[in-house]
């Protein structure tokens, strides 16, 4: 009697292999017949959860899962169908270990084509070859990488237990090609490097929490260091003048903000700052993550299939009305800390934050922590899309460029990833400024340093076209562009390494 597996969708599968009783030979020698049938009895107890002695599609789905946890639940249903050896509708021991007898020849049959050793062990040059023949080029660290992958010993090469643990219940393993794809979908990465966040298993709530915390730690890092940066910026950007006076210099900034502070003043407003940039940059990366799956969705794109600037384009968008919204009262807060002309308070406190929270709520209670919200979220719209998509876009392009190249390792270094995130960052930054002054002149609006008061975003736009021209726009544009080149490149490249170093994506 024969079994045979649905064929994979592939232009490269070969014809599927048509799998014969025959007995097992050399990788079982290490097992006695006794202990060989105390395996497969523990692994069909593995699915069989309730004791019941057969298996339903359901217990297929639920087992398989934990068992290869990046495994699709629509797969269950094929695995079904090939464990259901009567095709009565149920799976008892007698039908999975007939599975398990000729699945474990079939992967031996292909282990011992592609190993040339005679220690049953498949070399990384070995694996490099014969997936250099169909097709597949891999640098030295991808290489590596697929090997450390499957070599859960950690010996350097991959035994025939490591191989059969790996692709005992994946439903398409005819050829070196379904396993390459295998694991490029269980490394949770499609061929240009761009994420693939698995659904309904365990290591999705894994994965929210580290992409959370990646985000989280770029955010915070990079903030960190162009903080004196961003504190000029809000400080040239709340001084007012009309037209005929020249206003603050940027020299004459830094002067006023050292003489009444030191050093600490660029400091100012920096712990609220992490508090703020933490979580949004957690929420904008995680959300981006997500809203590029939806888009996905939305526009039916395939696993694997370049979304496109425009697909990331709505993605970062959507990504930044998320992470804006979650922290704005935070942005207020931050705003107007940071926004006073740098004179220590009456009380000697080193911090401010507290009064002026209670100021804030005094005077307007909860409206005074969203005001600005609305041109806030049209600014962040395009300031996100443009940056996400733009960076992503350029990225994915140095990545395909490598390829063409001769060069198969696809992973930018920190130089290309400095350069992208510059590019995205200006671009984005220089588009959506005159929005994000009239944003921040609104969070700012009756404090020492910026005393003016206006009725809302259009009054700030006539006021500020009246008593500085056009000009008055882009106030504070220098520190901005000299702060972005170095917080957002910062920030993607601390975000890309965290992945990386967390397991969430393999380059």
């Amino acid at each position: 009697m024969a079994t045979t597996l649905t064929p994979h969708n592939s232009s490269k599968a070969a014809e599927p292999v048509t799998i014969r009783e025959q007995p097992l030979d050399s990788p079982f020698s290490h097992e006695t017949p006794q202990q060989r049938e105390a395996r497969i009895q523990n692994t069909f107890s593995h699915f069989d959860k309730r004791s019941k002695g057969t298996l339903s599609i359901e217990d297929i789905e639920q087992g398989v899962i934990e068992y290869t946890p990046l495994l699709h639940r629509n797969f269950a249903s094929e695995i079904f169908e090939a464990l259901d050896r009567n095709k009565d509708g149920v799976v008892d021991y007698a039908d999975f270990k007939y599975f398990i007898d000729h699945r474990e020849a079939q992967l031996w049959k292909l282990f011992k084509n592609i190993s040339d050793s005679k220690d049953h062990s498949v070399l990384p040059e070995e694996l490099h070859a014969h997936l250099k023949s169909a097709g597949i080029e891999l640098c030295e660290d991808e290489l590596e990488d697929f090997i450390s992958y499957i070599d859960y010993k950690s010996d350097g090469f991959v035994d025939f237990e490591e191989w059969r643990d790996f692709l005992l219940f994946v439903p398409h393993v005819h050829t070196i090609s379904h396993i390459y794809d295998h694991y490029v979908d269980s490394a949770q990465m499609t061929s240009d490097g761009e994420l693939v966040i698995s659904e309904g298993t365990k290591s999705s709530q894994r994965s929210m929490f580290f992409f959370l915390l990646a985000g989280a730690v770029a955010g915070a890092i990079s903030r960190t260091v162009t903080a004196p940066l961003d504190r000029l910026k809000v400080y040239l950007q709340t001084q007012t003048h009309t037209g005929k006076q020249s206003g603050l210099t940027l020299n004459t900034a830094v002067r006023h903000l050292y003489q009444s502070g030191g050093v600490a003043n660029f400091f100012r407003g920096n712990g609220l700052n992490i508090v703020k940039i933490a979580p949004e940059s957690a929420v904008k990366f995680y959300a981006y993550e997500n809203c590029k799956l939806i888009v996905r969705s939305m526009f039916g794109f395939e696993d694997g299939e370049d979304l496109g600037i425009s697909g990331r384009f709505l993605a970062g968008g959507f990504a930044g009305l998320a992470s804006q919204t979650s922290i704005y009262p935070l942005e207020i807060l931050k705003t107007r800390v940071m926004s006073s002309s740098g004179i220590a308070n009456s009380s000697g406190s080193n911090s401010i934050l507290i009064p002026t929270a209670k100021a804030m709520w005094k005077q307007e209670g909860m409206r005074a922590f969203f005001k600005g919200l609305f041109p806030a979220l049209v600014g962040v719209f395009p300031f996100a899309a443009i940056d996400l998509s733009v960076f992503e876009s350029l990225k994915h392009s140095y990545i395909r460029y490598t390829r063409n190249n001769g060069n198969p390792c696809q992973e930018p270094n920190v130089m290309v990833l400095l350069g992208c995130g510059m590019v995205s960052g200006t671009v984005g930054a220089t588009m959506v400024y005159p929005l994000s002054l009239i944003r921040t002149r609104l969070q700012a609006q009756g404090t020492p340093g910026h005393p003016h008061t206006y009725t809302g975003a259009f009054d700030v736009i006539r006021t500020t076209y009246e008593r500085e021209t056009i000009r008055g726009f882009y106030k504070g544009l220098v520190p901005t562009l000299t702060k972005v080149v170095p917080a957002v490149s910062i920030s993607y490249v601390v975000y890309e390494a965290c992945k990386r170093n967390l397991g969430l994506v393999s380059t």
